[in-house]
Parts: structure tokens; sequence; C-alpha cells
């Protein structure tokens, strides 16, 4: 019983001081790795939003570049005669655009290759290809654009879906803006940054028409964004661009426009459930706040999110922007990491203590146990049973000692300060009664005085004529 007491009292003693760690770490640490997850997550936002916005300056330069060619100008006003006359216009712009796709393809592009972005100059930044290359007129219906299988496409009135080209026309400012675009309504719309710049016969004549450049926003350009904001450039080998733990800590990002997603780094299935998660019952920014945070969970996986639209887009019935998610488990990773070791320290120091605990009561306790045999002997007849104190820890030896010199006593046997004891005694008597004659005083055994013993003689016993 007195062991298992002391082994109870050391485990609620572990426990405790264990238990005041653990909350004290899940307290300050929890809510310092919230506050510092939501603060990336800001940061983050702001990044990769200044991140769309340089690239849409880089597309408003190359627009402004190809609108101020003076020859792409002249085609727009120039009188083109006969019945095919649209056609002929159509022909002649066609082929001063792929001029200018060339020189952004095949000059600019392998000039600047191995350059990082932040190198270049707005003109030469990548992406050199536009997915939307394409000259308007003054009427707001398309002249000419690029791409495959687009020779033929001319004539649509590209104004009455984005009147934002009559706005550019009417202004005189270049501006840019967020397209869902297909060439043919039997193809699937897709989600377009573009630049809309004025074209002009000559400085401050009235615009003739615009040109037209955008970009795509899709799984690439989400993918492209996560790269850089995990601080990776584009040049790096992809087998080499991240490992696991880099892998977990780079945010997601999501490109919506209204309530649907059409770019982001989550495979397919996980991007339906994100737009289920975001827009089914409420949409992000209901308010038309700039931002906010949010916090959903996605096959039971829980994120932190910041959804943010993009400049100029805040409002009207299909706002665009981008949502950048961090996983919250991953934030709150290493306070999972710490309070396991914790537990895992303390379960160590608890079972090495106990067992040294327990040894070390062991040891003190087995020599009494001997004792204690010694005494069922003596109790069970042997009479002349002595206990030994070789071996025996300082208790012990002087409970043995004094046990030797109780059954003497109770004997009539010589004490051992009495004189030629040394014989009975033996290697049972302490040293410091060898001194015994040099010093007055009771002999001490084994660090104790013995009460009646020492140089007087001891009272004999009184005699039957004594007492009468």
């Amino acid at each position: 019983m007195f062991r298992l007491k002391i082994a109870l009292a050391f485990v609620l003693l572990i426990s405790g001081l264990v238990g005041i760690v653990y909350l004290t770490v899940h307290s300050h640490m929890g809510q310092a790795l919230e506050e510092d997850a939501e603060v990336a997550l800001r940061r983050t936002a702001l990044i990769a939003e200044k991140t769309r916005r340089l690239d849409e300056f880089a597309l408003l330069e190359k627009a402004r570049f190809v609108a101020q060619r003076a020859d792409l100008n002249a085609a727009m006003v120039a009188e083109y005669e006969g019945e095919n006359g649209e056609y002929d216009r159509h022909m002649q712009v066609h082929k001063l655009l792929e001029r200018d796709q060339i020189l952004f393809t095949e000059f600019y592009a392998p000039k600047n290759k191995g350059k990082r972005n932040l190198d270049l100059n707005l003109l030469h930044r990548e992406p050199m290809t536009q997915e939307i290359f394409m000259v308007i007129d003054a009427s707001g219906k398309g002249v000419a654009t690029l791409g495959k299988d687009l020779l033929q496409w001319f004539g649509d009135n590209v104004a009455k879906q984005h009147p934002i080209i009559l706005e550019v026309m009417q202004s005189g400012e270049a501006r840019t803006d967020m397209w869902l675009w297909s060439y043919s309504a039997a193809d699937k719309k897709q989600l377009y940054v573009v630049s809309i710049v004025p074209l002009r016969a000559s400085p401050g004549e009235p615009p003739v028409g615009v040109v037209v450049l955008g970009n795509a926003i899709n799984d690439g350009v989400a993918k492209s964004s996560q790269l850089l904001l995990e601080g990776r450039i584009a040049l790096e080998k992809p087998q080499h661009r991240r490992d696991s733990r880099e892998q977990s800590l780079a945010p997601e990002i999501a490109f919506f426009h209204g309530n649907k997603i059409y770019g982001s780094t989550f495979g397919t299935a996980h991007q339906l459930k994100l737009a289920k998660v975001l827009f089914e019952g409420k949409t992000p920014l209901a308010d038309h706040n700039l931002e906010e945070l949010i916090e959903i969970q996605i096959d039971d996986r829980p994120y932190r999110a910041l959804a943010r639209y993009f400049p100029g887009h805040a409002g009207g019935e299909t706002p665009a922007g981008f949502v950048v998610l961090t996983d919250a488990e991953q934030a709150l990773k290493p306070l999972v990491q710490t309070q396991s070791n914790i537990l895992f320290g303390a379960a160590a120091i608890l079972l090495l203590g106990l067992g040294l605990l327990l040894f070390f009561i062991f040891q003190f306790i087995k020599p009494f146990e001997k004792v204690e045999q010694g005494i069922q002997e003596m109790l069970a007849g042997n009479k002349e049973y002595e206990f030994s104190t070789e071996g025996l820890h300082e208790h012990a030896a002087s409970l043995s000692q004094m046990l030797n010199l109780l059954t003497a006593y109770l004997q009539g046997k010589p004490m051992p300060d009495d004189d030629g004891s040394e014989e009975s005694w033996g290697e049972l008597m302490p040293e410091a009664h060898m001194a015994k004659h040099d010093k007055a005083g009771a002999p001490i055994v084994q660090g104790v005085a013995l009460p009646g013993m020492g140089p007087k003689a001891k009272k004999e016993a009184p005699t039957e004529e004594d007492v009468s």
C-alpha cells in the first residue's frame, strides 16, 4: 500500500504538470497560429491581386502597342471598293494582327527566354500569346481576330454583348474588363481578362475602333499564381519544384465569375465541391465588401478562405474575383505536433520515473524485509538468530543492530560495553565501542546512544531480601 500511494502521488504530480503545460500551449500557441494564418492569408491575397493587376497592365501595354501602329489605323479608315470591300479590310487588318503576334511570340519571347517576368518591361512580360487578339470597328462589329480556325470570323456585333467597347470609344480611354467569351454560340464560354484600347486615325480624332487583347483565366493561370505565391518561379523544372511539405503549405487559388469557378488549383471534383460550398445559398462578398474571410469544409477538410473582388468588379449581377484558401489543419500542424511531443515526453518521463521510483523503493524496503524474516524466525523459536548488518543501508543496519541488542538484553547476554564482549559480539560491534575506555558516556551503536549502557555498572535485579 505504501508503494502504491507513492506511485499514485507521482503519477498525479506529473499528470497535473503536463495538463498545465498542455493547456497553456493550446491556449497561447493555438491563438497565435490562427492569427498568423489569417495575416498570411491576407498577405497572400494581396500578392495575388497585385500580380493580376500587373498582368493586366502588361496586357494593356501590348494592346496600346498594337493600337498605335500607323498602318493598322490606316487600314481601318481606308476606302475599300467593290462588293468585297468589307472582306478586303478584314484580310488587311488580319495580316497586320498576325505581324504583331509574330513579333510577340517569335521575337520578344525567345529573346526573353530564361528571364524573370519581374526583370522585363510590361511589353515583354509573359504570356506573349493572347487568346483574344481582335479589332472592332466604331459600330462595335468585329473586323478581324486571330486564332485557330478563326480566319473567317468578322461581322459579329461584339459591343452588343460587351457594351464597354462603346464606352471606351466614347471616352477615348483604355480600359480593362472581365469577359465571358466564345466566338460561337455553340462553344462553351471561358473567362478572360481583356484590355480595350481605342484606335485613332490621328491624335485628337474620334476613335475608329478598338483593339482588344485578352488572356484566359483558367487552371493553368491558377497554378502559375500558386507557384508564385509559393516563392518559386516558372523557370524551375516541375519535377524539382516542390516537396510534399512545400506543397502542403502552398495556398490554393480559385477564380470565380458570378457563381461559377473558371480556374483553380483543385481537381475537377474538388472545384465543383468548392463552388457548391461558396455559392449555394450565399454568395461570397454578398454585402459588396472588398473582401471576406470565411471558413469552409471540403470533404470534411477545414479551410480558411479569403474571397476578394477583382478591382472594378465588385458590383453587378455577375461579380468577378478570386478566393485564396489555406488548409486549416496545416496551419495548426505545429500546435498538434507540439502537443503530441508534450504527451509523448510526459508518457516517457512518467514511465521512466515510475520505474526508477519503484526500483528505489524496492531497494530501500528490501533490507527491512530481511529484518522482518529474521523476526519471524525468532518467533518460530530460533533464539540464537543474529541480525546481519552487512550490505544494508544505514537505516536497516541500525535497526538490525538495535534488534541484536534487544534480544541480547532480554536473554541476559553480555552487552557490547561489557568487558570481554568482543568475543560474543565480534563483527556486530561498532567501531565506536572499541574506544569506549577512552571516552566517557554510552557507547554508540550504529549512530544511536543506548540508554542504560556505558561505563557505569548496570543495576542488579532486586533480591528477595531487598524486597522484604
